[in-house]
């Protein structure tokens, strides 16, 4: 989908406090205003209760969008889901047909309500994706629907959800399962044109020794050597300490290091530098190319590790909403990203990796950063480092 906008219009990032995963965003013309949304206690065993995410109106008409969200139902299919709705809130509607919100597979409808002298009509969508349900509704006075039905229109095709993971229910009965869209892909949002599908990682993490050794940037550990120039000028200016060289690969051009930050030890390609302040271990290139991964141990918040890593996006979102956002699966390491970041007046891709050590309270992050031309060289060494890291008792000690 091309991040391209109508005249009039501006990408509304909606990022529910304590619901990453819920984060959406769509086209929003410029005369809607996002209402204030009332607190409310949630019963989601009452089967017509959501979770009210948005609502957009206009101050004369008036014209409503909203969304909501709600866990799926056990079984059924999207069509059932939408007609039950439907009729527990006593519209009469159309019949349900196929459709896509965005690019997410939905089902949708049109239906009338009456008040006192005033006919509203109103567009319903309802889509599932990874077990929610999302329900989506416009609506406008009846006697000029048709020109409102062109202001929803482009917030219906740009409908788009940050963490989308996958349709599992059919859309109608006897149906099979739809084709989500390809949210893994890092091109996705992108124009054609500028879609780099190399960009994207597989479903495994841990680097073979052949592809480790072809991150490799030196023969030997010099690199890691607390009294190489550059590492003891560090060291003096106060950036931290060489971590602890424990073991050497020479078929894969690898050196496992043991670092006190992150308290365990991980592989790197020869060649790379590694610097450790006590709160962080840095890695990286030393040079041209600019790749740097930061390792961390961070608080969970309470928060699932694809959610966390998806809101570890939310201050680069929140400068530039139109940003392309990647979703990866990396073995038991949940990732996210942006594309074309302004970071310290420079464009860069930044990533975060994260996994779950069964540390109390606490995840390991990895916050890569690289240009759109090194982002798979940086994916694979991150990837490797995070899928490779080990805490024995006498890491780093």
């Amino acid at each position: 989908m091309s991040n391209s906008k109508p005249d009039g219009y501006d990408y509304q990032v909606v990022s529910p406090t304590n619901h990453a995963g819920l984060t959406f965003r769509f086209l929003k013309p410029a005369e809607f205003k996002i209402a204030d949304l009332p607190e409310k206690t949630l019963d989601f065993s009452k089967a017509t209760e959501f979770m009210p995410l948005a609502v957009a109106i206009t101050p004369i008409g008036p014209m409503v969008f909203s969304v909501g969200a709600r866990p799926a139902y056990e079984d059924g299919t999207a069509e059932q889901w939408l007609d039950f709705l439907l009729r527990e809130e006593g519209y009469e509607h159309t019949p349900i047909t196929e459709t896509r919100l965005g690019n997410l597979p939905a089902v949708t409808c049109e239906g009338l309500q009456k008040a006192d002298d005033l006919v509203m009509k109103m567009r319903f969508f309802l889509l599932e994706d990874g077990g929610r349900i999302f329900h989506v509704n416009a609506m406008a006075p009846e006697q000029f629907w048709s020109n409102a039905l062109q202001k929803f229109e482009p917030m219906f095709t740009s409908f788009e959800l940050r963490d989308s993971r996958g349709t599992k229910f059919p859309l109608r009965p006897g149906g099979a399962v739809p084709a989500a869209a390809a949210t893994a892909a890092v091109e996705k949002s992108l124009p054609a044109e500028e879609a780099k599908p190399a960009v994207e990682k597989s479903s495994t993490a841990r680097l073979t020794q052949k592809e480790v050794a072809a991150l490799a940037l030196g023969e030997d550990t010099s690199s890691l050597d607390p009294e190489e120039r550059m590492n003891a000028n560090l060291r003096n200016n106060g950036v931290g300490l060489v971590p602890r060289l424990v073991s050497v690969d020479l078929p894969s051009k690898s050196a496992r290091i043991a670092a006190g930050a992150v308290q365990g030890t991980f592989r790197i390609p020869l060649g790379w530098r590694a610097m450790d302040d006590g709160k962080r271990t840095l890695v990286f290139n030393g040079g041209d190319g600019g790749i740097q991964v930061n390792l961390s141990q961070r608080r969970t918040e309470g928060l699932s590790t694809q959610d966390f890593a998806r809101g570890c996006l939310n201050q680069y979102l929140e400068r530039e909403p139109e940003l392309p956002v990647a979703s990866l699966a990396l073995d038991s390491i949940a990732g996210a990203g942006v594309r074309g970041a302004k970071i310290d007046d420079e464009t860069l891709d930044q990533y975060f990796l994260v996994r779950d050590l069964g540390r109390e309270g606490l995840y390991l992050v990895a916050r890569v950063t690289a240009s759109g031309k090194d982002a798979t060289r940086a994916l694979d060494l991150a990837g490797d480092m995070m899928a490779t890291f080990e805490a024995p008792d006498a890491a780093a000690r």
